[in-house]
């Protein structure tokens, strides 16, 4: 009878006993496996690392490849814009050329247009000159065949007509041959009145 109240309190205390007993088991596990938790965890670790630097590497060789691709990208235009810088370079000197030249050629055609000028107006000059001397040849001429007409009026009847043909008013015909009146020609002369007709 007086065993009754201990037995309860025995079994009380084993329980809480078999309790922290597998609470020691645990830690008694991880003691004695502690190297083999700690390269387990490393292990897990080292995987996980490894997996997310994959992923990155493999998002990092996608964008250099982006890059490397934007690259050759950008060196073709600089390529192209140096092909068109060249050609633009090449078009500039040809027209600088091309503009030398036409302004050469511009200070000949100035030159020549000056001597041309110049002659010109030592043209109207002699011109003007030939028109004077000739304005006064015209006028010895008139003169001298004024002179010369009124010369032969005075001789061609002395040379062709008679004194009866002064009297009777006859009409003679004359001409001019090498410089000398004779009394026969497409000239006429009337004896009387001293008329000469050409």
């Amino acid at each position: 009878m007086g065993s009754n109240p201990i037995a309860p309190t025995f079994l009380y205390i084993n329980s809480r006993h078999s309790k922290y007993m597998g609470y020691g088991k645990g830690r008694d596990f991880v003691i004695n496996n502690g190297k083999k938790i700690s390269v387990f965890i490393l292990f897990v670790g080292v995987v996980f690392s490894l997996f997310v630097v994959s992923r990155g590497i493999t998002g990092l060789t996608t964008d250099v490849e982006k890059i490397q691709q934007n690259l050759e990208d950008a060196q073709d235009s600089v390529n192209f814009i140096m092909q068109e810088r060249e050609s633009c370079y090449s078009d500039l000197n040809y027209a600088r050329d091309s503009f030398n030249n036409c302004q050469s050629d511009l200070d000949k055609t100035n030159t020549n247009l000056n001597l041309c000028n110049a002659q010109k107006e030592s043209t109207q000059k002699s011109y003007s000159a030939c028109l004077e001397d000739k304005k006064t040849a015209e006028n010895r001429l008139v003169s001298k065949t004024s002179d010369y007409d009124e010369l032969a009026k005075n001789s061609v009847r002395g040379l062709c007509c008679s004194f009866s043909d002064f009297q009777s008013g006859v009409v003679k015909q004359w001409a001019v041959n090498n410089n000398t009146i004779i009394c026969s020609g497409n000239f006429t002369v009337n004896c009387t009145s001293g008329e000469v007709k050409r």
